[in-house]
């Protein structure tokens, strides 16, 4: 269906757009790339060729910025006339306006008009909304609320094959393509689910542990949000069950253990660390159910991913019980026993633990033994563990601020919640099942901490402050990023909550900048990046939905159980 022709540039592009859309671009990566690559070489003399209306030049910058290219942003010059101000003329076109308003998401650093683009279209596009019909409508408010570029892409998918079906003429080949291939997945995902909740169940911590939150189906859709391909299935169910541990353990830091239990934890795992000695021995190594799920398919959705979207939900759900037992169970005194444990990583470490913190700990030890089981080629998961002791330290530091009442300076807290954010741990199981993927020269890239991993830590640490921050405060937790950013700079809330959705938003613009061509790693691993910021969005811009799941229910019912999907 693609064109060989430049002359189809147009076309072919539209055409692209629309398998991205509907989701099911993945299996046409190679045809993809081969016209994108000509469409960029032949672009500046078919731009000064023709002269496109808004809609066309927002669409080419769209989907050539989407896959790496650097489409130039001077392209919207001429839609402002002498006094710097966006022409009269593109007021009320709304696909054109709603095209612009997708493409500023992808800007850079030093894209003014794209900044100012963005005010334009959305002040624009508020009005217009009240004017167009329910379905055009219902789009626009869609996009007001999340651009595509930020959106979990199953949840996306669902959506535009729904708006997509009931425009005048939909194009009905790719259509029912979309709608069976959705309802492939569907079955694939509702067969892991199935796997990780009864591994989740088996493992009865709910009722050993009375603090521990039971969402499993929140902590794969994050899984899902990871790795939604087909073959990464084995991801993301380990993610799944690691993120669910930790955040037992990290409720057991937060209001649970002792100060005294939780450093004997952390130093167990230390110990075990220290006795394995893989470093010598390895050339390289790698240094809440359904919910979390969701986030495994927004990482990795496509079918082959199988493995990493089982890992990321098992990993995920692990870290979700170990953030629950700092944020809400443990003393300090059991939190620092707990912490030192996880730090000599060894059953031995079990005995100086208070009895609900053994049953975590035997779980924990037992999921990084899963996770090594399932390694490739005999890799180590070393990195793994390294960086579940840098995480429990990390909660144990908040542990300790919240005790002593201290609330320490901005970057003090930053440096810290970039770890505790739980983004530093996470790629340890989504990386298992991306075998073709992740090697020795990417763990030596993600161990640099590079812009694009930097920022999706801090995306993770600022967003879930903002909207978590409160709720927090009055259940006694540490200082936010909030309470530190007022306390430093002596400024309001609402000044301390603009300044840091600034950061988030130049967070953004980072990542951006790291996926344009060349790149210094594979597509997919930068992708998986974005994933994670992606699902944090989806999750905290405008409420909590980790902490209350019942505001996800719409989409989980429509992402695995709604009429069972699409109807052919």
């Amino acid at each position: 269906m693609l064109k060989q022709s430049t002359g189809e540039l147009i076309e072919n592009i539209e055409f692209i757009n629309l398998l991205y859309r509907l989701g099911v671009s993945y299996h046409f990566e190679a045809e993809i790339k081969e016209q994108l690559s000509h469409i960029f070489i032949a672009l500046p003399d078919n731009i000064n060729d023709n002269n496109y209306d808004l809609y066309t030049s927002a669409l080419i910058f769209q989907v050539l910025r989407q896959h790496g290219y650097k489409m130039p942003y001077d392209v919207f010059k001429k839609f402002k006339d002498n006094n710097g101000e966006f022409k009269k003329s593109i007021n009320d076109d709304v696909k054109g306006l709603l095209g612009l308003y997708e493409a500023t998401f992808l800007s850079v650093h030093g894209e003014d008009i794209l900044d100012e683009a963005l005010v334009f279209t959305k002040r624009r596009l508020e009005i217009l909304a009240a004017k167009s019909s329910p379905h055009l409508a219902n789009r626009i408010r869609n996009a007001l609320l999340r651009p595509f570029h930020h959106g979990i892409e199953r949840i996306e998918t669902r959506q535009y094959i729904s708006f997509y079906a009931e425009e005048e003429s939909p194009n009905q080949t790719p259509l029912k393509f979309a709608k069976l291939d959705f309802n492939r997945l569907q079955l694939l995902y509702k067969q892991e689910l199935a796997l990780v909740s009864k591994w989740w169940k088996d493992l009865n911590l709910v009722e050993k542990l009375p603090y521990v939150r039971d969402r499993i189906v929140k902590i794969y859709i994050w899984a899902i949000g990871a790795h939604f391909e087909p073959q990464y299935a084995l991801v993301r169910v380990m993610i799944t069950k690691y993120t669910k541990m930790v955040s037992v353990v990290d409720d057991i830091y937060d209001a649970y253990g002792t100060l005294d239990e939780l450093q004997q934890f952390t130093i167990a795992v230390q110990r075990w660390w220290k006795d394995l000695n893989l470093v010598e021995e390895l050339p390289y190594v790698r240094d809440r159910i359904v919910e979390i799920y969701l986030w495994a398919i927004g990482a990795h959705f496509e079918p082959q991913y199988a493995l990493a979207r089982v890992m990321i939900t098992k990993y995920t759900k692990m870290v979700s019980v170990v953030d629950d037992t700092y944020d809400a169970y443990g003393t300090l005194d059991e939190l620092q026993q707990f912490t030192i444990a996880v730090q000599r990583c060894n059953i031995d470490a079990i005995d100086q633990l208070p009895e609900y913190m053994k049953v975590l700990y035997r779980a924990l030890l037992n999921l990084f033994a899963e996770i090594e089981n399932d390694e490739i080629e005999g890799r180590s998961q070393r990195t793994a563990y390294a960086k579940e002791t840098e995480l429990v330290r990390a909660y144990f530091v908040e542990a300790k601020w919240f005790n002593e009442g201290y609330v320490p300076p901005f970057e003090e807290y930053i440096s810290n919640g970039l770890v505790s954010s739980t983004y530093s741990v996470l790629p340890a199981a989504s990386f298992i099942g991306l075998e073709n993927v992740v090697g020795s020269k990417e763990y030596e890239w993600v161990k640099e901490n590079p812009k694009i991993v930097n920022a999706s830590k801090l995306i993770s640490r600022l967003m879930d402050d903002v909207t978590t921050h409160e709720h927090e405060q009055e259940r006694g937790h540490c200082a936010s990023g909030i309470e530190c950013y007022i306390q430093e700079y002596g400024v309001s809330q609402k000044e301390a909550i603009d300044e840091i959705q600034k950061m988030c938003a130049n967070a953004w613009k980072d990542m951006n900048e790291a996926c344009m061509k060349p790149i210094e790693v594979s597509t997919t691993l930068l992708k998986y990046y974005v994933n994670l910021a992606r699902f944090v969005d989806f999750v905290y811009k405008y409420s909590d939905s980790y902490t209350f799941p019942t505001i996800l229910k719409d989409d989980i019912k429509s992402l695995f159980l709604k009429c069972g999907g699409y109807h052919i």
